[in-house]
């Protein structure tokens, strides 16, 4: 047997920058409106790395369907390195339509339609309009401005109106909201939103003990700041089989401008999923609080927390686990709630599913208690189609005094 010595040599040469960047296939977004959302300038030490930044910046403008990043290295190795960005716009004008059915909403529609370049270069118009048995209309119109101020930042100003019929409450919404969002990487993003809104609430669609409330009105506006942030690198999109999220939402209620009620709440919620030989487990934790700030406590019905269901606990019907009056749920300012669900394929483009949901609501947050935590364990069926999984899950409780059977309909993963 022999043995060789190898020694590498390895020059490096000296440092390259950023040399001169030009855009082709651009038509009706000017090219500086490109170049802004760079993450280099010209002269700066050059980075692979920042050519896939650069990529994702420009993406963000929403402006376009293809976007190519490449740096020119030749073999006379200059110290300037040219860029090339190569873009596709997107239709400057485009609509989506959906229908659908849910065990919740029943039949369901809804229709999207973007111009982009409304008061020119990449500013959106965007007007969606949806319905169903939980919402009979929503119509929401939003003029959204990318890259404001920094290239990773969005502003958007939005009026709306929407209906609502939940299980505890009916209500009609009209206001408008202005949104400041920043992306400080694929997978993370925060927000700062101010709400400001009129409610009309039906009060005959709610339970008698509210009816009897000293603090509730029927008309009555709020103002509302929100804080969110969220944290995702689950993939893929539809049906996460690897990864985690991380979601927290903080709202401050009552900054004047006539409104009613001060309150404030915070939702924090997390999922995790792993694959091991083929199996996804899938598990989350979600937990609420709601504080408030008038001397009668009240806090509106449709702000208040609600659990069951197909997005929630599984074993009951919709808003059907918590307090109840008459018939009725109530809501209240506590929740927590808790899913781990193995997920499995079978055949063809069929999955199996097996899960243990386990939750409560309660009426303040000091009551919480894990020693009230109800339970629903659950069996389920997934198809699998390009728009996510088309999901039939059947559900009971357990150690309860309700047994009855919930069957749930719906597109998508529960989480």
């Amino acid at each position: 047997n022999m043995s060789v010595a190898v020694t590498w040599r390895v020059d490096p040469g000296p440092l390259s920058a950023f040399g001169k960047v030009t855009v082709d296939g651009n038509e009706d977004v000017p090219a500086d409106v490109i170049l802004n959302s760079t993450a280099f300038e010209s002269g700066d030490t050059f980075q692979q790395h920042l050519l896939g930044r650069t990529q994702d910046w420009i993406y963000g403008l929403g402006a376009f369907r293809i976007v190519t990043v490449s740096a020119t290295l030749d073999s006379a190795r200059s110290r300037r390195v040219p860029v090339r960005i190569q873009v596709e716009e997107s239709p400057r004008w485009s609509t989506e339509f959906g229908v659908g059915y849910g065990r919740e909403e029943e039949f369901r529609a809804h229709n999207k339609s973007r111009f982009i370049g409304f008061l020119g270069e990449v500013r959106r118009l965007e007007l969606l309009v949806r319905h169903s048995a939980l919402e009979p209309y929503h119509v929401d119109i939003t003029w959204l401005q990318p890259a404001f101020l920094t290239p990773r930042t969005s502003a958007a100003l939005s009026p709306f109106v929407r209906r609502q019929t939940e299980p505890g409450f009916t209500l009609n919404r009209l206001g408008g909201d202005i949104e400041l969002r920043h992306q400080f990487n694929r997978d993370l993003d925060a927000s700062i939103r101010y709400v400001y809104e009129q409610v009309d609430l039906e009060e005959q669609s709610v339970a008698v003990e509210e009816i009897s409330a000293p603090d509730l009105e029927g008309l009555y506006t709020k103002s509302s700041l929100i804080f969110g942030a969220t944290r995702d690198n689950s993939q893929p999109l539809f049906s996460p089989n690897r990864g985690a999220q991380l979601t927290s939402t903080w709202k401050l209620s009552g900054l004047d401008l006539g409104s009613a009620y001060h309150f404030t709440s915070i939702l924090l919620e997390g999922r995790l999923y792993r694959e091991v030989f083929g199996v996804v487990l899938a598990t989350r934790l979600k937990t609420g609080a709601i504080e408030s700030f008038d001397g009668s406590g009240f806090v509106p019905v449709e702000d208040r927390f609600f659990a069951g269901g197909s997005q929630s606990i599984r074993g009951w019907a919709r808003s059907q686990l918590g307090p109840m009056s008459g018939g009725k749920p109530l809501g209240g300012n506590g929740l927590v709630e808790t899913s781990v669900e193995l997920r499995f394929p079978l055949v063809w483009k069929i999955g199996g599913a097996v899960f243990m949901d386990a939750g409560n609501v309660w009426r303040q947050f000091e009551y919480v208690s894990i020693g009230e935590l109800r339970y629903s364990p659950g069996v389920g069926l997934r198809y699998t189609t390009p728009i996510g999984p088309i999901r039939f899950d059947a559900a009971r409780p357990v150690w309860d005094t309700e047994s009855t059977w919930q069957f749930h309909i719906s597109v998508g993963e529960s989480f």
